[in-house]
Order: structure tokens, then C-alpha cells, then sequence
């Protein structure tokens, strides 16, 4: 293989290439003595080409690489009412804990914003506890860095996981000290709460202070009716003109009673008497006219707007007394409403339940290391077979 400047070609396929085999039968002893110190150098060159990577790779992720700390820790959003969650297909595939999957879903997605950055760069240096130090170069913050990069570097530092079936998020965290990584950890539990609070402010307390707010103006509409109806009838000096109207009825009625036996007594005594100017007669006539003229007289006091006027009376009255009592039924359910209103936002107050408190870890977090440089080797090893592939298919072209 001229091509082959290295002769790495040759020497990976130097066991499968048949043809090479039965052209080495037609050289002298000579010739294959240099023919296999040829190959025997070339295979130290290919070890020697592996070998170079695999230690750079070990002595990075087992020695150069700085130490990490991992911390983890388990929360759940619950809501404070222990209503039964009703039967259904949704409830039965989520445990029944549907309604606390929402919120946590946006938890979720809170803890991971950039918001919650800036909130802990407001407690501690962020660019200097996750800033880039010698000798390992490939990790952290440069000088200069840009707001991407640090939110990227944050990003890095923590993962956040729902599991759909119970609700419960698990926080990891890492830092390059264990302080560090306990304190973001404990930072994003507390930062969770303060989150699920300001859920309960923002939503449930304002529904209350909304009801409250219309207790109260119910309350004073309410009391300037009754205020105005109070008013009027001291004004007037009557309790219920309703009542007194009644009253009057009563003493027209007997009045009407008494008018109409006053004229069938005299229509008895026109007929019993020949002489129609007997004092009887005309005592009852003068009886009639009497109780005809208290009737007009009566009347004219009651219904004259010179006299008690009643009708103006009993319409002012029962239009006060129809506020009043729509101001206190309309009192009375806001009062319903705001209790409800109450009784509602303690039940669906939100609150974190910490399943799996943080520990400071007293150890480093291996497994990065073991990842990495399993999938370092792994890359390398898919990279040599790719390119024997490719070498393989070219000298099978050119045969």
C-alpha cells in the first residue's frame, strides 16, 4: 500500500488480507525477515498511537479533573385539602394526584429559569465558587464570560426531574466543594417554597381579599339604607305607614258598616213612618250625612298631600324598605361568599413536603469521571473502527 504513508492501513488489516499472505509466499527469507520488522514497528506505532489518548484521557478524568460533590434531594407539591380526587381515567394514570402535577410542572420549569440565577447571584459569587481553575482548564467560568455561558454553566450545575406518576421532584446539584453544592441544593428547596407561596398570594389570597373587599362595601350599602330608612321615619314620626294604613282601612270599614245600617234603618223608617219630617227620620238622615262626612273628611286627611299623605308615605317607605333588604340579602351573600372564598384558599393552598433532605457529601461524586472516560474510549473506539471501515472499503476498491 504506497498510499499509506503510515502504514497504519496496513497493519490493521494485515490478519484478514489473504492476498498480502500469498504474496509474502514468493519472497526469500531475507525479504520477510524485513517484511516482519516492518510490521512488528508498525504495530508499536498503532499501540503507541492508542496509548497516547488513553492516558491523556485517564490521567484528565482520573487525575487533573477537579473533584465534584453531588447532593440530592426529594420534594413534592401537595395542596392543604384533603379532598377525594374524583374517579377517573386521568386520576388512575397519575396515582390520583393530578392536581398537584401541574404546579409541579411549572416548579419545574421556574428552578431551571434564569430568574432563579439572578436571585443567587444576590447570595453568593457565583463566578467565583464555578470560576475556571488551573490545572483543569476544560471546566468553568472564564473571565469575561457572558450571561449565556454563566446561565449555561448554571444549567449544568443542577437537574431537575418530575416523575409523573407521584409528583415527585428530585433536585440534584453539584458544586466543586461540598458547601457549595449543599448550599444550592438548600437555595432551590427554599426558592421552590418561596415559588408555591407566592402561588398562594398571587391566586388563592387575592380570590379572598376580592370576597373581603365585597363584605365590606356590601356592608356600607347596607347601612345607609338603613340609615336613610331610620331617618325617614323619624322624619315623619311613623314606624310603618303600612301599619297605620291598615288601621285606617279598619276604621273606614266600620264607618262603611255603620253608613250602610244607618240606611237600612231609614229606609225601614221612611216605610214604617207616614210622616217622612219625624224626628226619627231625620235623626237618621243626619246620622248618615254625619258618617258620610267623616268618611270624605278622613279620607281627604289620608290621601291629601295637605293632609298625612299617605300614599307618597307608604311608596317612600316600601322603596326604602326594598333597599334595605336587598342590601342585606345581597350582605348576607357576599358574607356566604367570602367564607367560601376562605375555606376554599386553605384547601388549595399549595405547600412543599421535603421527602429526602440535602446531606453534605463527605465524599466526591465519581461517576462523572467513570462516565467520561468510558465514553471518551467509546468515541475513540467507534472513530478506529470507522475509519478501518472506510480504509477497507478503499483497498477493496482498488483490488
Amino acid at each position: 500500500m504506497k498510499g499509506d504513508r503510515l502504514g497504519i492501513g496496513k497493519l490493521i488489516f494485515r490478519s484478514g488480507n489473504k492476498k498480502a499472505e500469498n504474496l509474502n509466499d514468493g519472497l526469500s527469507d531475507e525479504e520477510r525477515e524485513l517484511e516482519r520488522k516492518i510490521n512488528k514497528s508498525q504495530q508499536k506505532y498503532l499501540i503507541l498511537l492508542f496509548s497516547i489518548p488513553l492516558i491523556v484521557l485517564f490521567t484528565y478524568f482520573y487525575g487533573i479533573g477537579r473533584k465534584r460533590f453531588f447532593v440530592r434531594s426529594d420534594i413534592v407539591v401537595r395542596k392543604a385539602g384533603n379532598n377525594t380526587p374524583s374517579l377517573n381515567i386521568g386520576n388512575l394514570l397519575t396515582g390520583g394526584n393530578a392536581l398537584s402535577l401541574e404546579d409541579s410542572r411549572y416548579l419545574r420549569t421556574y428552578l431551571e429559569s434564569p430568574q432563579v440565577l439572578s436571585d443567587l447571584k444576590k447570595r453568593i459569587d457565583f463566578f467565583e465558587l464555578y470560576k475556571m481553575k488551573r490545572p483543569d482548564y476544560l471546566v468553568g467560568l472564564k473571565k469575561g464570560y457572558t450571561q449565556e455561558s454563566e446561565y449555561d454553566m448554571f444549567r449544568r450545575q443542577i437537574t431537575v426531574t418530575l416523575n409523573e406518576i407521584d409528583g415527585i421532584l428530585r433536585i440534584r446539584t453539584l458544586g466543586f466543594d461540598p458547601e457549595t453544592s449543599l448550599f444550592l441544593n438548600q437555595f432551590l428547596i427554599k426558592t421552590s417554597e418561596d415559588f408555591v407561596n407566592s402561588l398562594n398570594q398571587n391566586i388563592f389570597k387575592k380570590q379572598l381579599v376580592f370576597a373581603e373587599e365585597e363584605v365590606k362595601q356590601n356592608s356600607k350599602k347596607l347601612e345607609l339604607a338603613t340609615k336613610l330608612l331610620n331617618k325617614y321615619q323619624q322624619k315623619n314620626q311613623i314606624m310603618n305607614p303600612l301599619i297605620d294604613f291598615s288601621a285606617k282601612g279598619s276604621f273606614f270599614l266600620a264607618l262603611e258598616d255603620e253608613l250602610v245600617r244607618k240606611k237600612i234603618n231609614l229606609s225601614l223608617a221612611t216605610k214604617r213612618f207616614i210622616d217622612q219630617n219625624s224626628p226619627e227620620i231625620i235623626d237618621l238622615k243626619e246620622q248618615i250625612k254625619e258618617i258620610e262626612s267623616s268618611i270624605k273628611k278622613e279620607k281627604e286627611l289620608i290621601l291629601s298631600p295637605m293632609g298625612k299623605d299617605l300614599n307618597r308615605k307608604i311608596a317612600r317607605f316600601m322603596e326604602l324598605e326594598f333597599d334595605k333588604k336587598y342590601y342585606e340579602d345581597l350582605y348576607k351573600t357576599s358574607l356566604i361568599a367570602a367564607e367560601k372564598a376562605r375555606i376554599d384558599s386553605l384547601q388549595q393552598q399549595r405547600f412543599i413536603a421535603i421527602i429526602t433532605n440535602p446531606i453534605k457529601p463527605e465524599n466526591e461524586w465519581k461517576y462523572w469521571r467513570h462516565k467520561g472516560f468510558i465514553t471518551a474510549v467509546s468515541v475513540m473506539m467507534v472513530s478506529f473502527f470507522l475509519i478501518k471501515f472506510i480504509i477497507s472499503m478503499a483497498d477493496s476498491h482498488k483490488n
